[in-house]
This record gives structure tokens, sequence and C-alpha cells, in this order.
């Protein structure tokens, strides 16, 4: 595995791989290369043959394909939710998400856990406490201690809801799906789920800045919020992405409201940067995939996937008409 020669650094990790051992999930940090810096029991257990230094041997796709995949959970301090296709065939579906920074490291780590649960938290806290007890030279750095009380108390509000925008968060979004698909086919007869992806968020974070970046996200959860009906379920799974599960509905129908959510998210933004008198216009675009569920055989990833790989197709589509 990747290891630092920074002391501080060390401390950290050796703090971070006590919290991460007893997760029940397995569990890995990595670089956004694909390097390995921390496994834990259960990751070794499952994957120790295979995994020594390059996290990204577990997976068949090509590494820069599995590189582009693994960066959304660079982008964003709450937990996404990744798929891969696994040397075996087999769909690897992980909850990822950046740590807060290591001092002295000099370059970002983020935590994949497949199939997060909800006393991911709870555990992650848990040891946490232990590994603050239990190493006496952790616990005699306050400025270590600090840290890893941050990152706890960061993961503790990490319950149900995305603090930026009031819709579920990734974690929250999967359980009520996975509930709402249980339904399928014996309390209704099938649901459908939207993927929405803002195409012009880079730029429009690049051309006003951050806080109109925001201000978009912001916009686009309230066009959600008033659009989906009720038993309708909406998430953030991270960045500028989003996903939508709606119940009793036909593809026809999530086409409907797909359009209804692309109007409402495209009507023009005022925005005026902090400072300035200049009032500018911000459009936003985005991108929609869809997939359906009719009978108790389809799962969640593999809806999502599907619905995923159908915005991306539209996304191509969009930039072949110009």
């Amino acid at each position: 595995m990747v290891t630092s020669s920074i002391p501080e650094a060390q401390l950290l990790l050796r703090g971070l791989t006590i919290a991460i051992e007893n997760m029940p999930k397995a569990t890995f940090v990595v670089d956004e290369d694909g390097g390995l810096w921390l496994s834990n029991r259960m990751a070794q257990r499952q994957y120790g043959s295979l995994v020594r230094d390059d996290f990204l041997v577990l997976f068949s796709e090509k590494p820069e394909r599995a590189r582009a995949r693994l960066s959304r959970a660079f982008k964003s301090s709450t937990p996404v939710f990744i798929g891969l296709e696994g040397v075996s065939g087999d769909r690897m579906t992980f909850s990822g998400w950046r740590l807060s920074e290591i001092p002295g490291l000099g370059r970002p780590l983020a935590i994949l856990q497949l199939d997060q649960s909800k006393s991911l938290v709870g555990k992650f806290l848990s040891a946490t406490e232990d590994a603050m007890r239990t190493n006496r030279r952790l616990a005699d750095s306050l400025a270590q201690q600090q840290d890893l009380r941050h990152e706890a108390a960061r993961l503790k509000r990490l319950n149900e809801t995305d603090p930026m925008t009031g819709l579920l968060n990734p974690v929250a979004f999967r359980h009520q799906a996975e509930r709402l698909l249980a339904d399928v086919p014996v309390r209704i007869a099938e649901a459908a789920f939207i993927y929405i992806d803002l195409d012009n968020f880079k730029w429009v974070n690049d051309t006003f800045g951050h806080q109109a970046g925001d201000a978009v996200i912001r916009s686009t959860a309230r066009v959600l919020h008033r659009t989906i009906r009720e038993g309708d379920i909406a998430g953030r799974l991270g960045g500028d992405e989003f996903m939508v599960a709606l119940r009793n509905a036909n593809l026809e129908a999530a086409a409907t409201i797909a359009r209804r959510i692309a109007t409402g998210i495209s009507r023009p933004l005022s925005w005026s940067s902090p400072g300035q008198g200049a009032v500018s216009t911000i459009k936003p675009v985005a991108s929609f995939g869809i997939s359906s569920a009719t009978d108790a055989t389809s799962t969640l990833e593999a809806l999502q996937h599907e619905a995923e790989e159908a915005m991306y197709l539209a996304k191509r589509h969009k930039r072949r008409a110009g």
C-alpha cells in the first residue's frame, strides 16, 4: 500500500486505519490515481489476493475510465454512488466521499465502501473514539485530535438530507428507493427513475464563481421539490448530479415529468457577484436518463446504471447536434 514519510500524516493515517478497521463492509482509502493507501479487515479478506498498491486492479474497465468514475468521490464531501465492473464480471457499487485534507500529505484521499449502510456513521464514530483512547501519541497531539473530531462530527451530520438542498443524501435516497422497489409489482405496478446532470455547471463555476454554482444547485433542488408528486423521492447524489424515483410511473410518465423538470431548471437566473453591481443571467441546462422497473428482479444498482448511461448518451447527442 502507499505510505507517507511525514510524521503528521502518518499519525492521521494510523488513526484512520483504526477507524475503518471494524466497519462491516469492505472499505478502502485511495488517492485520485487509484493508489491504495488503506483497507480494512473485510477488504483484505475479500480482495487481499488482488489488491496491493493499485486499487484499480479490482476492475475490468480501462484505468482511465475507472479513474474518471472514481473522481466523483473526490468532488463531494457527501457520499456518492459509483458503479464499476469487477474483474469477475460482477458489478461493484461503492459509496465514496472526499476526506478532510490530511496536513503534509500533498494529495486528497477518498473513502470507498462497498454497499454502505446506515450503521457506517455510528461505527466510524465508535472506531474513532477507540483510536483516540488507545493511541496515546495521537491523543497528545491536539491538532490531530481536532481533525478526527471534525471528521467524525461531519459524518454524523450525514444522516438523511443534503445540507445545501434539503434533498435526500445518497445513503437515504438509496434506502428509500430500495423500499419503493420492494413494492413492485405487489403494491404498485412499476417504478421509474430519472438521472439528472447539469450540462453547463463547470462553465457556471468557472465564469461566475462557486457561489453562483451553489445558487444553481439550490435552484435545481427547488424545481425537484415542486415537480415530484406525493410518494416520489428526490436526492442529490453529489456535485451536479441528482436522481428522482417515481412511484407507479411508466417510462412515458417519467419522460413527462423529466420535461417539466428540464423546463424548470432552464429558467434563467439573475446573478450578481458579491461586491459587484453588474447583474448577469445564467441559464442552466440539464441532461436526463430514464429507467424503469416492472418486476421484482430489478435492482437499484442496475436501474441507476441504466439511467446514468442514458443520460450520458443524451449528452453525446447534444454535443453532436452542436
